[in-house]
């Protein structure tokens, strides 16, 4: 993630690669997501430089699936992670070949895992009896270990060590690849995911030393060789101005010297919010200002990543006042959990504001909750802006809805 930031201030509006804010705004309405389209190629290219050059990029289409920023995504060299069948499918809409697709579910149906082997698409298994499944039609074997430890920015974002849904412990993988072999599958590969938003690079490249450890012991004790090792995602970003960003340089060293110790061939990583959370942002129009909350359209149905976490955004009225007031933000939901984030700085009625770090987990998780429509989204590029989603109506939300329609069962 580089330092240079595409939101640059001009006076009361904020301009994306030049182009204003304000412009954008009276064009689309609010709320609109805006993304940053060098940004993202930008973010791309930091990883592929600070990797060790067996490195494969495999970009989590969980943090932002809109299929515009897969494509562009892939052209930058990236595949796509995906953990559903419909998560599949915009990988593919977005040109993104099979050979280059990353399944990683968990508690999926048999149809939903032989899509993915009908077209050629890897699955790391998540459980003995995910495997089971299809173990008849595999031909590599790739199980996902939880190593006994995670980290995560908050715990509901840590998906490894006890507790976790994720993975399988090392004496029960070990037992599995030994019944890999038996079933006559000769390539394997190696999975580990333990938390996302991590900006600690030597706690990072502890738990990878860990688990390299464990794969080294899984070879030798089960007599195979692990065709790739994959180390997931979690690549942090920060989303205030107290947290440290990753410092990649640092982490991409660590990895090459211990894939040079270890004798790696290649090494899978699959990032997502690393790539796409700041290069975008939220923007939203205040309805209301009171009690020490700023009522917008920015609700727990677009960004519900507070809700569920007590995950903070920075916040930014487009004012050029300069009159000191914070705020809760609050949006137009009816739960008291409905909040998004704090703002400093006095508005009023009419004013806009702008949150950061929107580009991962804000639509890939929004809702249509009390009837709610998620937003319009665009992407800015040095030759202009361009709609990649219109915001939604009524008639979206219907439909999938039909009629009484009497069925005999």
């Amino acid at each position: 993630m580089e330092n240079d930031n595409p939101f640059v201030w001009n006076g009361d509006d904020m301009l994306v690669e030049g182009y204003s804010v304000k412009a954008i705004v009276e064009t689309f309405g609010t709320p609109v997501i805006i993304y940053s389209a060098p940004r993202i190629v930008k973010n791309v290219s930091s990883l592929f430089g600070a990797m060790p050059k067996v490195t494969k990029c495999f970009y989590s289409v969980k943090a932002n699936s809109n299929p515009n920023l897969v494509r562009l995504i892939g052209r930058q060299g990236c595949g796509s992670e995906v953990t559903s069948l419909g998560e599949i499918q915009i990988a593919m809409i977005s040109s993104i070949d099979p050979d280059d697709i990353l399944f990683t579910p968990n508690n999926v149906s048999k149809e939903e895992m032989d899509f993915a082997l009908d077209r050629g698409i890897k699955i790391t298994f998540n459980s003995p009896g995910q495997f089971e499944l299809v173990s008849n039609r595999v031909e590599e074997a790739t199980f996902r270990i939880n190593p006994g430890i995670g980290h995560g920015e908050h715990p509901g974002t840590t998906t490894g060590g006890h507790g976790s849904k994720f993975g399988i412990d090392p004496e029960t993988a070990l037992k599995l690849y030994t019944r890999a072999k038996e079933l006559g599958i000769r390539k394997f590969g190696i999975h580990m995911m333990v938390g996302s938003n991590n900006t600690d690079a030597d706690l990072m490249l502890t738990f990878y030393k860990k688990f390299f450890d464990m794969a080294s012991e899984i070879e030798k004790t089960a007599h195979l060789q692990f065709s790739y090792i994959d180390i997931g995602g979690g690549f942090g970003v920060p989303y205030n101005d107290e947290q440290r960003s990753l410092d990649i340089k640092k982490l991409g060293s660590g990895l090459k010297e211990l894939v040079d110790q270890y004798g790696i061939e290649r090494l899978f990583i699959e990032p997502g919010r690393y790539i796409v959370a700041d290069a975008g942002i939220l923007v939203g129009k205040v309805y209301d200002v009171y009690n020490g909350f700023v009522g917008t359209d920015i609700g727990m149905n677009i960004n519900i990543r507070h809700a569920l976490y007590g995950a903070e955004h920075r916040f930014y009225a487009l004012t050029g006042r300069s009159d000191e007031a914070e705020y809760i933000v609050t949006g137009q939901i009816c739960e008291n959990t409905d909040v998004t984030g704090r703002l400093t700085g006095k508005v009023q009625i009419g004013d806009l504001v702008a949150m950061y770090d929107a580009g991962a987990y804000i639509y890939s998780m929004s809702s249509n909750y009390n009837g709610r429509f998620r937003p319009t989204e665009v992407i800015v590029d040095h030759d202009g802006v361009y709609r990649i989603r219109r915001r939604e109506t009524v008639n979206d939300i219907l439909a999938t809805v039909t009629g009484m329609e009497k069925v005999n069962v």
